[in-house]
C-alpha cells in the first residue's frame, strides 16, 4: 500500500489537471476584492465585541494589508504555463448507504473499483489551498479516529503538503477524508485526482463527490464506469443531506 507525503509542487508537476483545477478554484474562491475595508465602515472586530467598530481610515488601510498577506499566503504560485480553466462539465456522485456511519466503510471499496474501471492506479490528494486537511482539530469521536489516522501515515496540522496513494491506499483513508470533509466546517476543501486523467473531484460535506472533467469525452467514459462502482450520479445535479432528516451535521464544528 503506498501513502506517500508530497510537497505541493511536486504534486503540481505530476497533476497537471489537479494544478489547473487548484488554479481556477483558488482565482474564484480567495478573492482579495471581497475582504476589502472602507473607513466609516462598521466591523465587529473580535468575536466577543458587543459594538462594532468605526473603522478610521487607517485601520482600514491596516485590515486591508492584513488580507492581502492572508490571501497570498493560502494562495499556491503555479507555473506560467498552467492555464486558469474551468471545466467543461461538472457530476455529482454519491453512494446509498444507511447511515453516513455505513457510507464511510463501503466509499473505499467504491473507489477502488471505480478506479479499476477507468484503469486509474495513483492519485494525489490536496487540499484547496496551502493549509492542511488536518488543519482544524474536531473532539468528534469517528473525526478524532480519522485524523489519528491520516497523521499516521504522515499528514501534519501545519504543513500543507498533500498524499500521493495508490488505489489500496485511497481505499484506505477515502472514509476518514470523508469525515474531515463533513464535520470540519473550518478545514479546507479535499481534491483528489488519478494520475495521466482529466478528471478532478472535491470531497463535499453531504458524502458527494464532484467530479469535474477538463476533457472532451472525459464524461462519457466515467459516466459507463460509476454503476460497476456501486455509485450513483445524481441526476438533478443538486447536492443535498442524505443522512438526516432535519439537515444537521453531528460532530460539525467551527473553528473561530
Amino acid at each position: 500500500m503506498k501513502l506517500l507525503p508530497t510537497s505541493r509542487p511536486r504534486i503540481f508537476e505530476d497533476y497537471p489537471t489537479l494544478a489547473i483545477a487548484l488554479k481556477n478554484w483558488q482565482h474564484e474562491t480567495y478573492r482579495l476584492e471581497e475582504l476589502t475595508f472602507e473607513a466609516g465602515e462598521e466591523v465587529f472586530l473580535e468575536i466577543d465585541d458587543e459594538e462594532p467598530t468605526v473603522l478610521s481610515e487607517s485601520k482600514a488601510c491596516e485590515l486591508n494589508l492584513e488580507a492581502e498577506e492572508e490571501l497570498a499566503n493560502l494562495k499556491d504560485s503555479f507555473r506560467d504555463d498552467i492555464p486558469l480553466s474551468s471545466p467543461l462539465t461538472t457530476l455529482i456522485v454519491d453512494k446509498s448507504a444507511a447511515s453516513f456511519v455505513d457510507f464511510t466503510k463501503q466509499i473505499g471499496k467504491s473507489c477502488s473499483l471505480l478506479a479499476r474501471e477507468l484503469d486509474w492506479s495513483e492519485f494525489a490528494i490536496i487540499s484547496d489551498c496551502r493549509r492542511s486537511i488536518l488543519s482544524q482539530d474536531n473532539d468528534h469521536p469517528p473525526v478524532r479516529a480519522a485524523q489519528k489516522k491520516l497523521a499516521e501515515f504522515g499528514l501534519t496540522a501545519t504543513a500543507p503538503d498533500g498524499l500521493v496513494v495508490d488505489r489500496q491506499g485511497l481505499e484506505a483513508i477515502i472514509g476518514d477524508l470523508f469525515w474531515i470533509a463533513r464535520c470540519n466546517a473550518s478545514a479546507p476543501y479535499t481534491f483528489v485526482s488519478a494520475k495521466g486523467s482529466s478528471t478532478v473531484a472535491t470531497l463535499c460535506k453531504y458524502g458527494n463527490f464532484h467530479f469535474d472533467f477538463y476533457a472532451e469525452d472525459a464524461e462519457r467514459v466515467f459516466e459507463m464506469a460509476v454503476p460497476s462502482a456501486g455509485l450513483s450520479i445524481v441526476p438533478d445535479g443538486m447536492c443535498y443531506e442524505r443522512f438526516t432528516h432535519d439537515s444537521s451535521i453531528s460532530g460539525r464544528a467551527l473553528d473561530l
